[in-house]
């Protein structure tokens, strides 16, 4: 069984399902049909969304500009027009809070889950393809079924 997977590129929501529907026939041909990892792929759509909107609510917020303000402020040495942008910023601190820190945040949590669903799906479904083609390593070809085919050119494609 491999422990690390190289992907020449990243697979997309529809070869994943499509790995999973090819894996899920031919585990069936077997009669000894595989428990699927779970598929996440509506998540980590709700997830991009969520990291979209946190985006939006930073940009509506005009944090890019106070944070550019700030940044040429300290750059230009005009400390007291920096020192001033802290100083209403803390003492806005709950509105700061809510609107800037939270939705940066939760930006960074979305895109971590988004991830990690992502990649444990892959290399889950990686392993179980693995073992089914092991199997039949030794079958020609046109000895197998069309799924089979198909999910074994479908995994050369994609991880060889």
């Amino acid at each position: 069984m491999r422990n690390e997977i190289i992907l020449k590129q990243r697979i997309s929501e529809e070869e994943i399902t499509r790995l999973r529907d090819l894996l899920e026939k031919v585990s069936m041909e077997n009669g000894s049909p595989q428990s699927l990892p779970t598929a996440n792929g509506k998540l980590r759509r709700l997830l991009s969304i969520g990291e979209w909107a946190m985006i939006v609510i930073l940009c509506c917020t005009l944090f890019p500009l106070v944070a550019l303000a700030f940044l040429v402020s300290l750059l230009l040495g005009n400390f007291e027009g920096a020192m001033a942008l802290v100083i209403f910023n803390l003492m806005a601190w709950p509105l700061v809070l809510i609107f800037w820190v939270l939705p940066i945040i939760l930006f960074f949590v979305f895109r971590f889950i988004q991830k990690k669903t992502y990649s444990d799906e892959v290399i889950q479904i990686n392993q179980l393809i693995y073992e089914e083609l092991r199997v039949r390593k030794y079958i020609a070809d046109e000895d197998l079924t069309e799924e089979a085919r198909e999910l074994k050119e479908l995994y050369k494609r994609i991880w060889d």
